[in-house]
């Protein structure tokens, strides 16, 4: 607020009298509150004056008291650094000395520790080794009470394999008697007629014949085929009518189950043969080409004879292996199958 605006002025100009005295008694009443104000503030710097001045005396006093007893101290100090220096010097000794005998009471202890462990040592050994001993021992005993019982089981079982070779021997005896007599039926009847063969073919076209036989290859007794042995498939194809020509023929043998082609040696009549084998169908296909059935007197006849050699795994244990083939062309097919061969395991236990 400006000087012009303290004071109200009048309507008929000048200034306003009560209005004036009214705010020269306010600004003297204001003056004496803010001397009061500030005479607080004085006697309040004055009185932290006062603790400050305090406060550096009574810290000189004490920063004189120090500087008295570390006067004295050092006083002391000097007045004993004789007696101070030789007791720091028999100190140093006695340390020294406490030290060596330290150093050998170490080795003392080590050199004891390293005996006693030694010895301790020597004696867990010597016990192990009886222990093993005793162990050896107690393994002998009872391998050679295990051997004895093996023994004698393994004779019974000797025993027990003879039986059953003299049983397989006796069966496929029988078998072989009984497949003897049932193959000489068909050829007795063949023998007693006169007549050509009863066949779908027309006179003029070709008559399909297919056989197939197999034949253990490893050496073994006749009726002891087993698990391991080589075989060998035979398959004869031929035309039966004369005066015509199977054309194109091929052979599909369905190798069974239980058996696997040994090498590829896939041949017809003796030389290397053309064929095809399917893995995944098992199927080995065999390229013969046209057979011709000949002249009436006999002579011209084509006879193509199939050989292949197949090893029995062990899914063949116990079964009866049969091979059947297929053989077709642009004249007819014909279809055979052999009469089978027992497989069984080779059970003979080698001799210790």
């Amino acid at each position: 607020m400006s000087e012009m605006e303290l004071f109200k002025t009048a309507w008929m100009g000048g200034y306003d009298k009560v209005n004036v005295q009214e705010q020269i008694q306010k600004l003297k009443e204001e003056s004496i509150i803010e001397q009061e104000r500030l005479k607080e503030v004085i006697n309040e710097k004055e009185a932290r004056i006062q603790e400050l001045q305090k406060l550096q005396e009574m810290q000189e006093a004490r920063q004189k008291q120090f500087e008295a007893e570390v006067e004295e101290k050092y006083q002391k100090y000097i007045d004993n650094y004789d007696s101070i220096g030789k007791l720091i010097f028999e100190s140093r000794i006695k340390a020294d000395a406490m030290i060596k005998e330290a150093e050998i009471q170490k080795k003392v202890i080590i050199q004891s520790a390293e005996e006693k462990k030694k010895i301790i040592i020597q004696a867990a050994r010597e016990k192990a080794e009886q222990w093993i001993e005793t162990v050896h021992l107690e393994v002998n005993e009872k391998l050679s009470d295990g051997k004895k019982k093996y023994l004698k089981v393994y004779d019974e079982m000797n025993e027990v394999v003879g039986l059953i070779n003299q049983a397989q021997r006796r069966f496929m005896s029988s078998y072989k008697t009984v497949h003897k007599v049932i193959n000489m039926i068909p050829d007795s009847l063949e023998d007693s007629k006169t007549e050509e063969p009863e066949t779908d073919a027309l006179p003029d076209e070709a008559i399909p014949v297919i056989e197939t036989a197999v034949m253990n290859i490893s050496g073994k007794e006749e009726g002891l085929t087993s698990v391991g042995d080589a075989l060998e498939y035979i398959i004869t194809v031929s035309n039966d009518r004369t005066d015509t020509m199977w054309e194109n023929v091929v052979v599909i043998d369905f190798i069974p189950k239980g058996v696997n082609l040994e090498n590829g040696d896939i041949c017809v009549n003796g030389e290397a043969a053309e064929f095809i084998y399917d893995e995944e169908t098992r199927e080995l296909t065999v390229f013969l080409g046209d057979i011709g059935g000949g002249k009436e007197d006999g002579t011209g006849k084509d006879v193509k004879v199939i050989t292949f050699p197949v090893r029995i795994d062990e899914s063949a244990y116990n079964t009866i292996v049969k091979n059947k083939v297929l053989a077709k062309g642009d004249e007819g097919e014909a279809m055979a199958e052999d009469t089978g061969i027992n497989v069984f395991f080779d059970m003979m236990i080698p001799s210790s």
